[in-house]
């Protein structure tokens, strides 16, 4: 009978490793609980969206943010402060929710498997923020929120 090598030893105990990994997080981790926080207007405050338009600029901020690139510019005039006011931002905020958040930009099983055990790749939007821009776009757009209750 050959000897296995060293390599090969820590190659299976590596296997074995992330295999209980995956296991044990599936089994009993759990899904997280992904609470939004529902935030009310100021009382001079009135929302220029309903729901479904909320849903419909998320869903183009997602856009932006999804896959290999971001758009920047996008993501700036898509929340510019001329357009939306406080109960507008929150609205969106909601209506993001939480989605999913791939390292590789696209889902793949290596992240579904090992890095995203028990939903922890789900993000709300702040965290996408956070992920997706550098640290002057995300002052901007952290400015840009700074006055609903949501900070990232």
């Amino acid at each position: 009978m050959a000897k296995r090598s060293n390599t090969q030893t820590l190659l299976w105990i590596s296997a074995i490793g992330i295999a209980g990994y995956w296991l044990y997080y599936k089994m009993f981790g759990g899904e997280q609980e992904q609470i939004i926080e529902v935030a009310s207007c100021p009382a001079n405050e009135v929302p220029l969206l309903d729901s479904n338009s909320a849903e419909v600029v998320a869903d183009n901020l997602f856009a932006q943010m999804d896959h290999i690139g971001t758009n920047v510019d996008s993501i700036v005039n898509i929340l510019s402060p001329y357009m939306y006011n406080i109960c507008d931002l929150q609205l969106i905020w909601q209506a993001f929710g939480y989605r999913a958040y791939f390292l590789t930009g696209t889902p793949n099983p290596l992240d579904n498997w090992v890095f995203c055990a028990s939903n922890s790749c789900d993000k709300n939007l702040g965290e996408w923020f956070v992920a997706e821009l550098s640290d002057n776009e995300l002052e901007e757009v952290r400015s840009i929120y700074q006055p609903t209750i949501y900070n990232f």
